[in-house]
């Protein structure tokens, strides 16, 4: 990932690491953290709105016919990410976006739930693939 990056690719992280069990919004793992330090990508909020419902977890297929959308946030930078609280920041864009209830817990520990947000990380913020847009 830190290759495609700095190449200026486009990558998609689930910082939670793994999929709902109740459709609440877990704690970030740190990988994220490591990942801007050696980058310094620019984040973009990310939620994903009914894939609890079409694809809860221990199911090995989702539902046929679930409305799933994405919805893109604004922008934060590596800097805003990696400051005091910034995890947690990040993970409360996700949960607004995604229409999710924050699972009790810091950003940063484990997951105690699990995942339906996300966050794509940009090589740069002039890249012109990163739009803000709803869906």
């Amino acid at each position: 990932m830190v290759g495609l990056l700095r190449e200026g690719e486009l990558v998609a992280v689930f910082p939670e690491g793994t999929r709902s069990r109740n459709g609440e919004l877990g704690p970030f793992r740190r990988g994220l953290l490591l990942l801007l330090k050696k980058t310094s990508a620019t984040v973009v909020p990310t939620g994903i709105r009914g894939s609890f419902e079409a694809f809860p977890r221990g199911r090995r297929f989702p539902r046929l016919f679930r409305r799933c959308s994405v919805v893109f946030g604004e922008p934060m930078t590596a800097e805003e990410v990696l400051s005091d609280g910034g995890l947690e920041a990040l993970r409360q864009r996700v949960g607004q976006l995604s229409g999710q209830t924050l699972a009790e817990g810091s950003g940063g520990k484990p997951p105690t739930s699990d995942s339906r947000g996300s966050s794509t990380l940009s090589g740069g913020p002039a890249d012109p693939r990163v739009r803000a847009s709803g869906g």
